[in-house]
């Protein structure tokens, strides 16, 4: 079974078991799909998941009570990865791109490990030789995602990269 995380649990809401989940995806059209959740590999029914103003709710099925809710506190929210499988034509969810290889002016900078949510944006975190940095995920710094070799080819400044980063 290949899963992939969706989301954090973030903490119990309310008195009847029910969840706040930060929800990776920009895109949620995916969870009228998200039948069955996954934590710590352990299957659950989804009863509902629906938008609140910052977070998502999250009710499973087997999970009565806030105080059962609250063990779930700060774990992963996973699913199965074939409801975030995108055609080559369409704009692939965060959760593909991980672990690609960033790409500036031909030169690998390092390699896609996580993803930072701003007000404004994704930020596509990124590991090399060097440590982390934060590289902003919008249209007009990507040229062109390259799937079968797992490469994402960016044009950003490189004014963004501090000094031990640079190329």
């Amino acid at each position: 079974m290949d899963l992939k995380s969706v989301g954090q649990i973030l903490d119990a809401h309310g008195i009847k078991g029910e969840l706040k989940v930060k929800l990776f995806s920009q895109e949620t059209d995916w969870h009228q799909d998200f039948l069955k959740a996954y934590i710590e590999d352990q299957e659950y029914i989804i009863e509902h998941l629906k938008p609140n103003k910052t977070f998502w709710i999250l009710k499973l099925k087997g999970v009565v009570d806030r105080n059962h809710a609250e063990t779930f506190k700060g774990k992963p929210l996973q699913a199965l990865s074939e409801l975030f499988t995108t055609s080559e034509d369409e704009e692939p969810y965060l959760s593909e791109l991980l672990h690609f290889s960033v790409m500036l002016n031909g030169q690998k900078v390092g390699e896609i490990t996580s993803f930072q949510e701003t007000q404004a944006h994704y930020l596509l975190v990124i590991k090399n030789q060097n440590g982390f940095f934060e590289i902003p995920y919008v249209d007009a710094f990507i040229e062109n995602i390259d799937r079968p070799r797992r490469l994402i080819h960016m044009c950003f400044p490189e004014d963004l990269l501090a000094p031990e980063f640079k190329i």
